[in-house]
């Protein structure tokens, strides 16, 4: 009986602000509703993963994927500074000896970014065998690429 009312109250006061139009001048009336992330997780995982979210908690391999996006940027920032100051010092150099110095130094530089791109790049593999069935795997950096990238543009000071 009690319940009923309730139900009655609330069907009564729904139709009243229905009627009244109140709804469609709440913000973002009509526009479709945002897509859930949930959604994307596979089917056996959803209801932790919304339960996760409702608590704020990400997965492991959320956080490890955002922490190696950002490396991944902070590698490729590195590297253009790197190249931008290499680039700089070639430029400016006087003498032959002083440009050997500069290519030195830029060789004992791509060396080290190397070493740290080839353990960002070992990372993201371990990473992408922890993902769940369905998600998106992140690409390794590529090294080969960049360095090549970069030769060329100190070439072309």
């Amino acid at each position: 009986m009690r319940w009923h009312r309730w139900q009655s109250d609330l069907e009564h006061k729904l139709r009243t602000v229905i009627g009244d139009g109140d709804i469609s001048q709440l913000p973002g009336a009509g526009a479709p509703l945002a897509p859930d992330p949930v959604a994307k997780s596979p089917a056996e995982l959803r209801m932790a993963h919304k339960i996760m979210q409702d608590n704020d908690v990400l997965p492991a391999w959320i956080a490890t994927g955002t922490e190696l996006r950002a490396a991944d940027a902070q590698l490729r920032q590195v590297l253009d500074a790197s190249l931008e100051r290499s680039r700089s010092a070639h430029q400016s150099a006087l003498s032959v000896q002083a440009l050997r110095q500069c290519e030195a130094a830029w060789a004992r530089t791509a060396a080290s970014w190397r070493e740290r791109a080839t353990q960002h790049n070992r990372e993201v593999l371990a990473h992408n065998l922890t993902l769940p069935r369905g998600i998106a795997q992140l690409d390794p950096l590529p090294i080969d690429r960049l360095m090549q990238a970069a030769r060329r543009a100190l070439r072309a000071r």
